[in-house]
């Protein structure tokens, strides 16, 4: 996301902007063609998919020794940030977790997004809990997508990359087919949070949540 901002811009809104701007301008716009790709390749195996702030320090004023940072460490961190739902407190857990794909991306510039959640259950009222994201399963009748997100947040679900339902804080769709299905939350106009997604195959033996 960064990568696509200029740099001269950049540098003049780090010196005439406080942290929060400078950082909106480098989030404000998802990178398309990487989501692009991200999904294109779901359609056929899993790819646990996490962001990374970049975050060197390497913003700064001249002066000595180094200069004067113009975006703190703290501030680059809540602009990108990978949350996990583990199993279990510890490396290992954190691990697993990451390669399963069981979290989301989050830019945290406008709000915590603690709370946010996207699973998949059996449709109707009361309906049984199946597998949260990252997993892979079968498709069949009878399946409910469910999501929830913090701050009136605006929910997008995604089957293979298209906009498939829409929804403000919380969300509920029947998937009608196998897809790669994820979800983009919006603070405003701005990004909020990317889950990793859940795949539902067809004919193909899944793995279990």
């Amino acid at each position: 996301m960064a990568l696509t901002a200029p740099r001269l811009g950049t540098l003049l809104s780090a010196l005439l902007l406080p942290p929060g701007a400078v950082l909106r301008r480098l989030v404000r716009q998802l990178p398309r063609p990487v989501l692009a790709r991200w999904d294109a390749l779901g359609r056929t195996r899993r790819v646990p998919g996490w962001g990374g702030a970049d975050a060197h320090d390497n913003l700064r004023l001249p002066g000595p020794r180094g200069g004067l940072p113009l975006l703190s460490y703290h501030d680059s961190f809540r602009a990108v940030l990978n949350v996990l739902l583990v199993r279990e407190r510890s490396a290992e857990g954190v691990r697993e977790a990451l390669a399963a794909g069981r979290g989301w991306v989050a830019f945290e510039l406008s709000g915590r997004s603690e709370g946010f959640r996207f699973a998949l259950f059996e449709a109707g009222p009361g309906g049984a809990w199946l597998a949260d994201m990252g997993a892979e399963l079968r498709w069949r009748p009878g399946l409910e997508l469910r999501a929830a997100a913090p701050g009136g947040a605006q929910l997008v679900l995604l089957r293979d990359g298209r906009p498939l339902a829409r929804a403000r804080g919380r969300l509920v769709a029947r998937p009608p087919g196998p897809g790669v299905y994820r979800i983009e939350a919006y603070l405003g106009a701005e990004p909020f949070i990317l889950s990793n997604a859940i795949y539902l195959r067809s004919g193909a033996a899944a793995e279990p949540p």
